[in-house]
């Protein structure tokens, strides 16, 4: 059971890999419901617990065996919650409580892959004591299921690229091919091979499958220690390995070949123990006269062509070949599609302006040239296409240069994969992150980054001014605890409805978390507005009616409002609104409380504190 959770781990090809901003929200957002410093995403590999993304922690990963996520796991239960790890006899000793980072508080859910293989834990970490509600618990369990929706969309775009290397392309291509391919097993004997690559070695199939690489191989060649070896394909270092050596006809004279390795996995890469190598062998001999070199090439050309159709006429992306300067040269029928022609005959000689709005055409030509020069391929990812007067979608371009190339106007070859479904699938958990679960506001992260987009705004502008409204509910303490959490719950979801109801339909409402609310209010020219939506906002409470069941007669607000016409920073503005709010809070509550956060240059400084007003 461990070998399968470890084979899926690494077959997600997640581990030692860049940021990834999914994730990154996920851990902020879990951060703030916990209200916790630390908040982790980790994968428990065979001696360690790496951490794909990670806040308020230095380290990138630990060892296994102090890993608290490790016993989550081995657990098997949906959630593993230490309220206080010096009083947990599992933990007490634990070098990660009893030194940095003084571990206290800790609560992991574990994450599965589709075969219901545990690979890691969505966990939050606090250096004190304490106890999660809950609903914060139920909120970091649902981010734990978005945890594992990115795991699927990642296995989906594997399974996507298997079955494109699987495919009947092939089986068609192997055979008819007129460059050498060979199909050789991980210990390098030959299993097939087809009728191209024995001629070139004075043979028939028959006669080289079964040998061993090396016994065709020139005796200096058979290690080439320059570029990429065979042995980088099996560690995933390259995809593919390119060289150039002498292979030893049957009559003992030299064959040059020009090779490219591949990597094939008939199980899916998932099983690297079948893993296969795919050699295409080009015959480059230098022995031959120059009449029979440039014949040769000749050949060389017509079998590239007819092996670039079999390839990429079924290919279901867009397949193009331009020169340098954008000029199409060719299509496979999706790009023919795509680009709105009928044929690939009416695109050839057409340059990309007409067919791409200018300045999209203008980029693409900018990375042929690089791409040329550098002679390394170029990957776009997230590239918005849209051809000229056609429906637009979201691709991954990649841009190869054309090996051996000797024309007067180099060329390229681009490839884009569609990818809009998967953008949109992120866009999608992007704004579930945005989401507060239990009130249905914005999240805390999603007004924060509204207002810091709107003090910008006024910085550019100049005008109108904007406001904050912190709501911190009075007597909610009190409620929640006889009551019960439930109540409480359906008791901040009322104040988030009286909240909406108070302002306008262009301010957005958010919680910052526990009983406290913030209020973005923009468009304000003058602070007297942001005073008045204040008072309503406590007016609104105080007006509400309650029952039995929900005693929102027994709940007022206390609003602190911080009006400003110049840029502030955004701690600036929240740091007055809370004072504000703390003002209205010692006033005795169901009131609203305001500051003043800046001024232009030409107006004189007023009294900071603008209303004292109950509701």
């Amino acid at each position: 059971m461990e070998a399968a959770r470890l084979a899926s781990l690494r077959a997600l090809d997640l581990l030692d890999t860049a940021p990834e901003e999914s994730f990154d929200s996920i851990v902020a957002l879990a951060r703030d419901i916990a209200e916790v410093p630390i908040a982790l995403v980790s994968l428990v590999d065979e001696c360690r617990q790496w951490f794909k993304a990670r806040v308020g922690l230095e380290v990138s990963e630990t060892p296994r065996d102090v890993a608290f996520c490790a016993v989550a796991i081995a657990d098997g239960s949906n959630q593993l919650v230490v309220p206080d790890a010096t009083l947990d006899p599992r933990f007490a000793d634990n070098p990660l409580v009893v030194g940095p980072p003084g571990i206290r508080f800790y609560a992991g859910f574990p994450f599965a892959d589709p075969e219901g293989h545990l690979l890691g834990t969505l966990c939050v970490i606090d250096t004190e004591p304490r106890v999660l509600s809950d609903a914060q618990l139920s909120s970091i369990g649902q981010l734990t299921r978005l945890v594992e929706s990115l795991l699927v969309q990642r296995i989906a775009l594997g399974q996507l690229e298997e079955a494109r290397r699987r495919s009947a392309l092939f089986e068609a291509g192997f055979d008819s091919s007129q460059v050498g391919m060979q199909l050789v097993s991980p210990d390098g004997v030959l299993l097939r091979v087809n009728e191209a690559f024995a001629d070139m070695l004075g043979s028939s199939a028959e006669e080289l499958v079964g040998r061993h690489w090396q016994e065709l191989t020139h005796p200096d060649d058979r290690r080439i220690r320059t570029g990429p070896t065979v042995d980088d394909l099996a560690s995933g270092r390259h995809r593919r390995y390119r060289a150039v050596k002498r292979y030893l006809r049957s009559d003992g004279s030299v064959a040059w070949g020009d090779i490219t390795v591949t990597p094939v996995f008939p199980d899916g890469p998932s099983s690297p123990d079948t893993r296969l190598h795919l050699t295409q062998v080009v015959e480059v001999s230098e022995q031959v006269s120059a009449l029979e070199r440039e014949r040769e090439a000749s050949s060389r050309l017509a079998a590239s062509e007819r092996r670039y159709r079999s390839l990429v006429e079924p290919a279901p992306d867009i397949v193009v070949r331009a020169t340098v300067d954008g000029v199409l040269r060719d299509a496979n029928r999706v790009a023919v599609r795509a680009l709105g022609a009928d044929s690939s005959e009416q695109l050839v000689g057409s340059p990309l302006r007409e067919l791409l709005p200018p300045e999209l055409a203008d980029e693409f030509v900018a990375h042929f040239r690089a791409v040329s020069s550098s002679m390394r391929p170029v990957e776009l990812w997230r590239q918005w296409l849209v051809p000229a007067g056609g429906v637009g979608g979201w691709y991954v371009v990649r841009i190869v240069p054309e090996i051996g190339d000797d024309s007067p106007v180099p060329h390229v070859f681009v490839v884009a994969s569609e990818i809009s479904e998967v953008v949109e699938n992120e866009r999608r958990l992007a704004e579930q992150a945005a989401v507060d679960d239990l009130t249905g506001c914005s999240s805390r992260g999603a007004i924060i980054e509204r207002l810091a987009s709107s003090l910008e705004r006024i910085d550019h502008s100049g005008s109108p001014g904007l406001a904050v409204a912190l709501v911190d509910l009075d007597h909610f303490k009190a409620i929640n605890d006889r009551l019960g959490h439930l109540t409480g719950d359906a008791v901040l979801r009322a104040a988030a409805r009286i909240l909406r109801e108070a302002v306008r339909d262009s301010d957005l409402v958010g919680r910052l978390g526990g009983d406290e609310f913030l209020v973005v209010l923009d468009g304000l020219d003058h602070p007297n507005q942001a005073n008045e939506l204040g008072q309503r906002i406590a007016a609104g409470f105080v007006g509400a009616a309650g029952d039995e069941e929900l005693p929102l007669d027994e709940v007022s607000a206390s609003v602190g409002v911080a009006w400003t016409d110049v840029a502030v920073p955004v701690n600036d503005l929240l740091a007055r609104a809370d004072r504000a709010m703390y003002k209205a809070k010692r006033g005795g509550g169901a009131q609203s409380r305001m500051e003043r956060a800046g001024l232009r240059p030409d107006e004189p400084w007023g009294v900071d504190d603008l209303a004292t007003d109950r509701g």
